[in-house]
């Protein structure tokens, strides 16, 4: 049986499409409290700060549609409103349509997002946001220019992409290895005690952003599940992806399920936006269109697209007998690697489990599982081209030999860019003294401010090792009662069960976390926040969850304090215990009693000016304007809308 991958272009496509729409809507429902003009780092005042001559000179320095609102005569606000609501439209219409799955409607929203990205400072800064816009950008050369219908030899219609996806897809895999692998070395290379001690599972699922209520359980389990899990993790991440690689069904599927699997847990335990389902999506890009069965999760997608594809022939099945005893080998494989790595034979099964390698041996593992990786992405890419060519050639495809040459040229420059950042992880690697390494430098350089070839590692060390840190925000009239501000979804009510959020994600929610970990002084955003709660600006509160009757007015004095939580044990009424820690995160403050700061904050948000300059408001101006004022009370229900969204494209797109 041949392999084809046009099912598995239109499982990413649907998937990348879905998780524009995630980040599209999740982001307009915060922009006026994040970005507006009384919103916590203005948007209008960081466009500005940036200096040109003319909007092109602008342009060049910081590439963002924002630039040309006034010519739409919308406020920067505003500007963020059409782009995200624009990006929202075009996620939806090519989740609904395979007739929207093409280049443009892709480059569109990539555009969109990128735009928003640039303004986004630190609350949109993240590894799923670069991951978005590279995956992204691969969609765009993925997606095909256009569909055509046409008659299969059995007499059925199906459609027709113009052009193959076998280079790009085969980018889409790279990518992939290096998420999996550089999110499994980080956690060693960092030095952290809890991945070499293998006790990083103890801390993680109490001292995430925003954890789940079914991580209280976890965190709750035997500590040989804990030990074991980390075990696993490691190997998942850092052993299996080289199987994405492999010319054999078994030992790609052995090495993209796992991911799957271990994806669905971290979704189950903690908020992580639109990322884990995302990244379940990126591991069928391991996978061809007669192994989606397989998965069972993405089970009839191959029979809603086209069969007659530019990308058959290009990978034989092998004979059964052999993908077994492939199977049987990797089984064996794992089993010996876990004894001789992990110590798990020794002891009580599974209770004594421990690296048994030093971090001296990991590093030189390292530098020789890195080159081995490159080597893999790299000829797996160039057999890929050569063979997509010749076949164009040999079907006389000119259309298709053209764009797929086109399309890997550029490609192969993004393949040589991502090296750099690849083995940047490597402080041993040996590819300066490789031919190209200098080209591939200067590559890294150019497309670098455009965040399709970036590192990634996730979880790189474990925070909170001796407790959960919290910053909590309260108000008072008199500085002596004080009353605490609540959050939708950040832990402060010790008898609040943790919420699902997924796949959006509450930025202030995510920053007040990091905040915890640093100091007022180095969050500018948070000194802001203050500001805006003692003026009682509403954009800011509707990021916040419902406050008490005390705080329904603007209170005259606003003070923060550090906490450490800790969940509770079984027979609690709690889900959490927390103790105060000494010293506050920010003394009381007031509108009249630090007016003076409270003037240089709001000088220097605005780009030197005290508030964002009025605009002249048209007729697209007044329509935003209605949508945010009609949607608004919709807001709350986003989680669950984006996951019906994705169960009814699932389910329409498998039956």
């Amino acid at each position: 049986m041949l392999g084809t991958q046009e099912g598995v272009r239109q499982v990413y496509l649907l998937g990348t499409a879905f998780a524009f729409l995630s980040a599209f809507t999740s982001f307009y429902v915060q922009s006026e409290g994040l970005y507006g003009s009384r919103g916590l780092l203005p948007a209008c005042g960081f466009l500005r700060g940036i200096s040109g001559e003319t909007i092109y000179d602008k342009v060049a320095k910081l590439p963002t549609l924002l630039w040309f609102h006034e010519s739409l005569e919308l406020s920067v606000s505003q500007g963020l409103d059409f782009v995200s609501g624009t990006g929202t439209l075009l996620s939806i219409a090519a989740l609904l349509s395979w007739r929207f799955r093409n280049r443009l409607v892709f480059a569109l929203l990539w555009c969109c997002y990128f735009s928003l990205y640039q303004i986004g400072q630190t609350f949109l800064h993240f590894q799923w946001d670069i991951l978005l816009l590279e995956a992204g950008f691969l969609a765009i050369w993925v997606a095909p220019w256009f569909y055509s219908r046409s008659t299969s030899d059995e007499g059925r219609v199906v459609v027709v992409a113009s052009t193959g996806a076998a280079v790009p897809m085969m980018m889409v895999r790279w990518l992939f290895f290096r998420l999996m692998y550089l999110a499994g070395i980080v956690k060693l290379t960092s030095g952290c005690p809890t991945w070499w001690g293998l006790t990083a599972l103890n801390v993680h699922y109490e001292s995430q952003c925003i954890p789940t209520p079914l991580a209280w359980f976890a965190h709750h389990l035997p500590q040989w599940i804990q030990t074991n899990s980390v075990m696993m993790t490691l190997v998942i991440e850092i052993g299996l992806p080289f199987l994405f690689f492999a010319p054999s069904s078994t030992l790609r599927i052995f090495g993209a399920l796992p991911q799957i699997m271990l994806m669905t847990l971290i979704f189950l335990t903690g908020n992580y936006n639109f990322f884990n389902i995302f990244t379940a999506v990126l591991a069928v890009s391991a996978l061809y269109d007669f192994e989606l069965p397989a998965t069972a999760f993405f089970r009839r997608f191959t029979s809603s697209v086209a069969q007659k594809s530019a990308d058959s022939a290009l990978v034989p099945r092998l004979p059964k007998q052999i993908e077994y005893l492939l199977g049987v080998c990797a089984i064996a494989a794992i089993a010996y690697i876990l004894n001789a790595l992990f110590n798990v034979g020794n002891g009580s099964l599974l209770q004594d489990t421990k690296l048994s390698f030093s971090p001296s041996q990991f590093a030189t593992f390292l530098t020789v599982a890195t080159e081995v990786g490159v080597a893999l992405g790299g000829v797996c890419l160039c057999v890929t081209i050569f063979a997509t060519l010749i076949r164009n050639i040999y079907r006389r495809q000119f259309f298709r030999f053209l764009d797929t040459a086109a399309v890997s040229v550029l490609l192969v420059g993004v393949f040589m860019a991502t090296t750099v950042t690849f083995v940047s992880n490597d402080s041993h690697h040996r590819f300066h003294t490789y031919p190209l390494w200098d080209s591939a430098t200067s590559l890294e350089e150019t497309v670098r401010p455009f965040e399709i070839a970036n590192s990634y590692g996730l979880f790189r060390r474990m925070t909170g090792v001796g407790g959960r840190p919290e910053v909590s925000i309260s108000g008072s009239n008199d500085s002596i009662h004080w009353i605490e501000y609540n959050f939708k979804y950040k832990t402060d009510n010790v008898d609040e069960m943790p919420a699902f959020c997924a796949p959006h994600q509450p930025r202030l929610d995510w920053q007040m976390w990091f905040a915890a970990l640093g100091r007022v002084e180095h969050n500018l955003w948070l000194q802001v926040l203050a500001i805006r709660l003692l003026e009682g600006e509403p954009s800011v509160l509707a990021l916040m969850g419902q406050q008490p009757p005390q705080l329904q007015t603007p209170p005259k004095y606003v003070q923060m304090n550090s906490w450490t939580y800790h969940y509770t044990n079984y027979g609690s009424k709690n889900w959490w215990n927390r103790t105060q820690d000494s010293g506050q995160y920010l003394i009381p403050v007031g509108l009249k009693t630090h007016s003076d700061v409270i003037k240089q904050i709001n000088t220097h948000v605005y780009g030197g000016l005290s508030e964002c300059a009025p605009t002249k408001q048209g007729s697209l101006a007044r329509v935003l304007t209605f949508i945010r004022q009609k949607a608004s009370a919709a807001f709350d229900w986003l989680p669950i809308v984006l996951l019906v969204v994705l169960a009814l494209v699932l389910w329409t797109s498998t039956n």
